[in-house]
């Protein structure tokens, strides 16, 4: 009997033991599973914060699976080759800009592929300026632009076929839809077109040397010719303001070494006949980077190019390409450039007025250039070297601002209510000297305002009883109304409740009175903490001609143009010859140059800005006359958007 209790005792412990063995072995897993994900945890966390890089290491290999590429559509416009709902669907309110890792790319060669992957200085340095940049985003499904790692900043180095099956190759390449090619030097002996020679279907090409046939404009992007004089003196301020000042030996400066032959003749004959014309050539013993530095002109070595701090205007001719990367010398060093050619598209044409900075002539010109420039005065000389240099300063200065100035464009014409004014692109110092009411607001404006949002109406009373209850039972029907504010002026009658104007109207909207104890007309203009909506609508009597429909629609058009004062009733203003002093004329039709506030929709923040930042001596001439404040509210938009105010056709 003790035997076999022995036995049980012993096959028990060899039984817990294997229960317990099998149970370790099952927890090692687990726990070496915890561990190792916790650490990967930490480690995405890590890489998280770390800011991305264009980085070389780990570059997969692309595969051609598709064998064509996309031919490249000439016709391409923003609205048909740029779908600009992908730019809505992130909430950022801004471009969201994704770029493409970097692939080893097949250079097609005799019938072999061998992979190959090039990429110049300037091109990782425009990649990581995007990286840096507020428009990146590292998700590709959030992103609603696409830059190919693929350098084509230079033709001459691209295999044109292998460039194109590349670009068709890509993941979201969608036939070139929303995408960004950067090139600055387009063409190959010996055509050099003005465009890039790679099929890359519906994509935005910022080139350079764009020609008025092959630039797709409000589509393409022109861009200049980077200078490898661009990191010289960057922070000389002191140097450039003496720039400005100094005077300067040459009247007429040209530095090109590349040029069509047909211009030496004139050129030659310029220099014998003007001494204030230098025409400079490259040295015979330029065989080295330090030579590229020279010019010489009769023999005579001259440095490069800090001869444009000693020339007035500097002279741009066609040669290969209709411009050279010295257009960017003579901004930086304050020498104005003189274009011969009306063909050429200057860099960033469509935000920048270069009539302010340049003066392009026809190429038969070119000999009556001495006489022409020296009738230019020395004020409006000063003027144009000053808009050139803050151009360069601006937009020119390194590959990394010129990307951005590029990417800052795209964003304009897509999130075109928040886009940078003629005046931002273009004034010295703009944003720095304006008036205290122009300054970033405490909101964002959308590109689209929502519409089961609504707005609220301000209506000022006085002693129309009668009449205001019959205007409230018509404002009811409208069905994006959703609050009605009133300002009580009366003060014969005391100020009813809520309650009993609904009740007296017999309607359910919402209403809000407001005692005034006075009949300033700012009062309507309180930026009030009771609005519950953006869209607000001033009225006043004039309100008993316009019916339902029209407010409606006027709330449509304003969720079009969200940052612009919008409605029925305009002004003109012009001088009375028979009272000798300013009038005006107010009615319904279209051609005007205000509109009143009488009946106007426009976002409640205009009224902070009314009450905080107009001028005090304006507020108190405005509420010690009761009037005229139509023209301030104008003015107080316009100042701050740039932008005119919109008056719809019902």
């Amino acid at each position: 009997m003790a035997g076999s209790w022995w036995r049980i005792r012993y096959l028990w412990r060899i039984f817990m033991g294997i229960i317990i063995f099998g149970s370790i072995l099952t927890f090692i897993p687990s726990f070496y599973y915890f561990f190792s994900s916790s650490s990967s945890t930490v480690s995405n966390a890590i890489k998280a914060r770390v800011k991305p890089s264009f980085s070389l290491d780990h570059v997969p290999v692309l595969q051609f699976l598709i064998p064509r590429p996309s031919k490249t559509d000439q016709q391409c416009r923003m609205h048909t080759c740029f779908n600009v709902h992908l730019c809505g669907l992130n909430g950022r309110q801004k471009l969201s800009v994704y770029v493409y890792p970097p692939y080893h790319l097949p250079v097609i060669s005799g019938g072999e592929i061998n992979s190959q992957n090039n990429f110049s200085i300037q091109y990782r340095r425009l990649l990581q300026a995007v990286f840096d940049s507020p428009y990146y985003v590292s998700n590709p499904q959030h992103a609603c632009l696409f830059i190919p790692a693929l350098d084509v900043l230079n033709q001459r180095y691209t295999d044109p076929k292998t460039a194109a099956l590349t670009l068709v190759n890509l993941p979201f390449w969608n036939h070139g839809k929303n995408h960004l090619i950067f090139n600055m030097l387009p063409g190959q002996s010996p055509l050099f077109n003005t465009s890039l020679d790679i099929h890359r279907g519906k994509a935005i090409l910022a080139g350079g040397g764009f020609s008025s046939w092959s630039y797709r404009y409000g589509f393409d992007v022109s861009i200049p010719i980077y200078s490898l004089h661009g990191g010289i003196n960057d922070n000389s301020r002191p140097w450039q303001e003496e720039t400005l000042l100094h005077q300067r030996r040459w009247l007429l400066l040209s530095s090109q070494l590349h040029y069509h032959p047909k211009f030496h003749h004139g050129l030659t004959r310029l220099a014998n006949d003007d001494k204030r014309v230098l025409i400079l050539q490259r040295c015979s013993s330029n065989t080295n980077q330090k030579e590229y530095y020279r010019r010489c002109s009769r023999n005579q070595s001259i440095s490069y190019p800090i001869i444009f701090q000693d020339s007035t205007f500097c002279l741009m001719l066609r040669g290969n390409r209709l411009i050279q990367s010295n257009f960017l010398d003579a901004l930086k060093f304050g020498c104005i450039p003189v274009i011969l050619s009306r063909e050429y598209i200057l860099p960033f044409v469509e935000v920048l007025d270069w009539k302010r900075a340049a003066l392009i002539f026809n190429e038969d010109q070119l000999l009556s250039l001495p006489t022409i420039l020296s009738s230019i005065s020395t004020k409006r000389r000063r003027s144009l070297r000053q808009q050139g240099m803050f151009y360069w300063r601006s937009y020119f200065k390194s590959i990394e601002v010129i990307a951005l100035t590029t990417l800052q464009i795209i964003n304009d014409r897509i999130f075109f209510n928040s886009a940078r004014s003629y005046s931002d692109w273009n004034e010295p110092g703009y944003k720095d000297n304006q008036l205290p009411v122009r300054r970033n607001p405490p909101i964002f404006y959308p590109v689209m305002g929502k519409k089961e949002v609504g707005f609220t109406i301000i209506i000022p009373t006085h002693d129309r009883f009668n009449n205001l209850k019959r205007l409230l039972t018509t404002l009811d029907t409208i069905s994006n109304l959703r609050e009605i504010i009133i300002i009580w002026r009366n003060r014969k009658l005391t100020t009813p409740s809520s309650k009993f104007l609904m009740n007296q109207a017999n309607i359910t909207k919402p209403i809000v009175i407001v005692p005034s104890q006075n009949n300033k007309e700012s009062k309507r203009l309180m930026p009030y903490q009771k609005f519950k909506t953006d869209a607000i609508f001033i009225m006043d009597k004039a309100i008993s001609i316009i019916s339902p429909d029209e407010i409606q629609f006027a709330y449509q058009t304003w969720l079009e143009y969200p940052n612009q004062i919008i409605r029925f009733p305009a002004c003109n203003q012009f001088w009375n010859i028979t009272i000798r002093q300013q009038d005006d004329i107010n009615d319904f039709t279209n051609d005007k140059l205000m509109i009143l506030t009488g009946a106007a929709i426009y976002h409640r923040y205009y009224n902070y800005l009314y009450i905080n930042n107009m001028p005090q001596v304006i507020k108190d001439w405005l509420n010690a006359n009761s009037e005229c404040e139509d023209i301030a509210m104008n003015y107080l938009i316009a100042n701050y958007t740039g932008k005119p105010p919109i008056k719809p056709s019902f």
